[in-house]
């Protein structure tokens, strides 16, 4: 599924910090030019912007450990799914690899 303009608006998560938001534009651009889908445009987003509300600071400033104890308190304290879990980490991997390329997870 080809990804338009207009769709690209259904993929937007409400971006309350400012300097997130241009964090999730070129989150989000470099995923329309990968093809992927709207929905996991959406997910992965979210997943990101959590992980960034959880911390108060940018993703690429985190440590691994750091990351690991956002997916630990969206399991034990959150009670998500663990398939929600790994849409979670499906994002955050997607980002670290190939938007920072300098971090493994």
């Amino acid at each position: 599924m080809k990804t338009t303009k207009e769709s690209v608006k259904s993929t937007e998560v409400k971006v309350v910090k400012k300097g997130l938001a241009n964090l999730v534009r070129i989150y989000q651009n470099r995923m329309i030019v990968a093809n992927k889908s709207d929905q996991t445009i959406r997910n992965y987003v979210r997943g990101l912007v959590k992980l960034y509300e959880f911390h108060d600071k940018d993703p690429k400033e985190l440590e691994l450990d750091q990351v690991i104890d956002f997916l630990v308190f969206l399991k034990n304290d959150r009670g998500l799914n663990w398939r929600t879990i790994k849409l979670y980490v499906a994002g955050l991997r997607y980002y670290y690899q190939e938007i920072l390329e300098n971090v493994s997870l």
